[in-house]
């Protein structure tokens, strides 16, 4: 298992007080079968007071030590920082962003107070410069706990959702858990480990709850799959349990061909907020009839009782796109295909007519790309008799449209950094990125619930 937020670092926040807790805490995770670690001391909050180049300094000479051979073999440097208004406020004065060492991932934390509204506008702030957020612990704040369905928002906004192993031992948490699961809003567990008596680092306890009572692919997704994307930088891709109920048996609904349709339909609504940009339904792509009879979905949703797991419940997973890359965040030099520098002493339409074609021709380029995957797609349902090689080509065009897509997402909010940025320059209102951001989701969700119910 990759424990991928932990305080183990010695000495430098309310974590483990000095080196020989820090070994204690090291070994005892060693033997609960850890064997990866996100070594993350908090970050602008008030128990650490120390910069993101004094922590690194601290972990790369610890590292060397406690690492096997090599630190970044088992050792990986991050931080969890508190975003809090001043954060936020002074992010485009930052030279270098407190991401995890070799990507663009940032763990994060907000005030317990905060509203799920004052989370999203913090993460819009963080996405625009590249960032792709991971929300720590989201049991802890109110205004999620009480509303699941806040969590799923934060996920649909492009965030990665952690939870603490703890909480799956914990029968107060289990009903928001399991509506986290039910809603597909949760995607790593890790120890957030501060000692070994009260907030001890291990994960092998919540592993065998999470499979006794969902399934042991759940398990593997939440503490070793998705943990390890972050541990190695790369992208991750949400997969998505889709089944349906009838009577006391439970279905597989779909096939990996509406997975990959699922996905790049998802893709088509992402440009579709563009103000003169063409119609998520332009390119006119009939919905793929599925090969398997689909039988009528209830409002059941989920069944993930023991029973239903009993009884056979199947899963078969499609893929929710979730925006990373293992570039450097935006503000450092993303390299963009579609971009000009904005010249000085611009009008406002000026402005707005720059960056309004700048995200036309992404669009332009993204939507050639889908019509060409789906296409491909197409013909291999058609060309391909032998059922593996189909599913194995079908994989790698389903890999290509989430990789397309990662892709077209960062391009899109790093043109929408600019734009904001160009409109504060000369002290013009900025309403139109927020009301792009927003249409820009909204049409999002609802171009894939289209095609999910026409499947």
């Amino acid at each position: 298992m990759i424990d991928s937020h932990v305080h183990i670092l010695p000495g430098v926040d309310d974590g483990a007080r000095d080196e020989e807790q820090s070994v204690y805490m090291l070994e005892k995770a060693k033997a609960d079968g850890i064997t990866h670690w996100i070594v993350t001391p908090h970050y602008n909050h008030a128990c650490s007071p120390h910069t993101y180049d004094e922590l690194k300094s601290r972990f790369i000479k610890w590292a060397a030590i406690y690492g096997n051979s090599h630190a970044k073999d088992n050792l990986l440097f991050g931080v969890e920082v508190y975003v809090d208004e001043p954060f936020i406020k002074f992010l485009k004065h930052m030279d270098k962003l407190p991401t995890f060492e070799n990507s663009n991932y940032m763990l994060i934390e907000f005030s317990r107070a905060w509203k799920v509204e004052q989370m999203l506008e913090a993460i819009h702030e963080l996405k625009i410069r590249g960032v792709h957020p991971v929300i720590a612990h989201v049991e802890v704040y109110p205004d999620l706990l009480e509303k699941p369905e806040n969590v799923k928002q934060l996920a649909d906004e492009g965030c990665m959702i952690q939870v603490s192993a703890s909480s799956f031992l914990d029968r107060h948490y289990y009903k928001f858990l399991r509506a986290l699961i039910q809603l597909n809003a949760v995607d790593i567990v890790a120890s957030d480990g501060h000692d070994v008596k009260n907030r001890p680092p291990i994960l092998s306890d919540s592993y065998r709850a999470v499979t006794k009572h969902f399934s042991k692919n759940w398990a593997n997704r939440l503490f070793v799959d998705a943990p390890r994307k972050l541990f190695y930088g790369e992208v991750y891709v949400r997969p998505h349990m889709v089944v349906t109920v009838t009577k006391r048996q439970i279905y597989t609904m779909g096939s990996s061909v509406i997975a990959g349709l699922a996905l790049l339909f998802i893709g088509l609504g992402q440009l579709g907020f563009l103000p003169g940009g063409s119609n998520p339904d332009a390119l006119n792509i009939a919905v793929l009839e599925s090969t398997e009879a689909i039988s009528d979905a209830t409002d059941g949703g989920f069944d993930l009782t023991d029973e239903s797991i009993a009884a056979g419940a199947k899963e078969e997973e499609t893929t929710e796109q979730v925006t990373v890359s293992t570039q450097a965040p935006a503000s450092t030099g993303l390299p963009i295909s579609a971009t000009t520098s904005v010249p000085s002493k611009l009008t406002y339409d000026e402005i707005v007519t720059i960056h309004i074609t700048m995200l036309e021709l992404l669009q332009s380029d993204y939507e050639a790309n889908v019509a060409r995957i789906y296409e491909d797609i197409q013909n291999a349902r058609t060309f391909i008799s032998d059922e593996a090689k189909r599913k194995a080509a079908i994989d790698g065009y389903i890999e290509e449209a989430g990789a397309l897509e990662a892709q077209c997402d960062i391009e899109v909010y790093d043109v929408l950094y600019k734009f904001q940025n160009a409109l504060e320059e000369f002290d013009y209102p900025v309403d139109v990125i927020e009301e792009s951001r927003a249409e820009y989701h909204s049409i999002k969700e609802a171009t894939k619930q289209k095609y999910l119910n026409e499947f």
